[in-house]
């Protein structure tokens, strides 16, 4: 099963409440890299389909060579070194974002040719710029599979200097409905008017399935996500998913929710349920809070794998 795995790829660095720093290629390799893991039992091979620097290509090319099954797609240039993106944490795991670079969006020219192969397409807003929203409506048109899709930093502006904050997205309704499966954060979903909390949370996933998606999932970190569903007699079902535990503790929650789409999507492309597939999701997120940056994606391999490799 060919998906591709549309995003940007980040240079991030991370620096922690406890004010230790760490640095590595990030964004949509997180959700990529957990994809190409997750979904080996089902033959999902996922497709990269990102415009990055030029610079990166040999970055992104070494860094993919850990994840057999992810493939180069449509991985276009542009001068310049790509996008950097600089996280800090405080005590309280909330974070600041400073987003800096410039890369063009992708085109529906870019991409309309490796469309034709996919099953289905995960797309992750990671920075905001990755499509305008014209060729995620040209991409909805000609992709015969199913779309799942994290709105993350569409909800995000940025200033002159790079720091994000979150605002209104115009024509909310109109990216939402270019989704089969839509996933966003609680902050995200506050910014398109959800009421707080978890009955707020599942308010709201149970409205959005008027405007298109058949499937909305709301994140709510240490409390779980929620999500919400057409069943196929056209009844609508909710489910709570509570979150689990990282066996370690938590060491790095970066590229966490990236990681959490991808354990969504493996498990929806294996039929399973939405209620299942949020409880392989939470699973892949709380091992991924354990382990720092992009290597960190290793704890996702099962144990059963790993002895047949040793």
């Amino acid at each position: 099963m060919r998906v591709g795995v549309l995003g940007s790829v980040n240079e991030d660095s991370v620096v922690q409440a406890d004010g230790s720093v760490s640095g590595d290629l990030g964004g949509v390799l997180f959700t990529a890299g957990a994809l190409a893991i997750l979904g080996q039992d089902q033959q999902i091979e996922p497709w990269l389909l990102t415009r990055i620097g030029s610079p990166q290509m040999e970055k992104v090319q070494t860094r993919m060579s850990a994840f057999p099954t992810l493939q180069l797609g449509v991985v276009e240039t542009c001068d310049g070194a790509g996008y950097r993106c600089q996280i800090e944490y405080d005590a309280d795991g909330a974070k600041q974002e400073r987003l800096l670079g410039d890369v063009p969006p992708l085109t529906i020219r870019d991409v309309a040719y490796h469309l034709r192969g996919l099953h289905a397409l995960v797309v992750n807003f990671i920075t905001g710029y990755e499509l305008e929203l014209a060729t995620l409506q040209a991409i909805r048109r000609v992709l015969k599979g199913q779309i799942v899709m994290d709105l993350h930093s569409l909800t995000l502006a940025r200033d002159t200097e790079g720091r994000r904050s979150q605002r209104a997205l115009p024509r909310w309704r109109a990216w939402v409905g270019c989704a089969d499966v839509l996933q966003m954060n609680e902050q995200e979903a506050a910014s398109l008017g959800a009421r707080g909390g978890l009955e707020g949370a599942v308010e709201f996933a149970r409205t959005l399935l008027s405007f298109g998606p058949m499937a909305v999932v709301v994140t709510l970190s240490t409390r779980g996500a929620v999500g919400a569903w057409r069943d196929p007699a056209g009844f609508v079902r909710s489910h709570h998913q509570p979150a689990l535990e990282a066996g370690d503790g938590v060491v790095d929650t970066t590229g966490c929710g990236d990681v959490f789409l991808a354990g969504l999507s493996a498990d929806l492309m294996k039929g399973g349920s939405l209620p299942s597939a949020l409880k392989l999701a939470a699973s892949a997120a709380a091992r991924k809070c354990a382990r720092p940056g992009l290597a960190g994606l290793e704890c996702l391999v099962p144990t059963s794998m790993l002895s047949k490799e040793g």
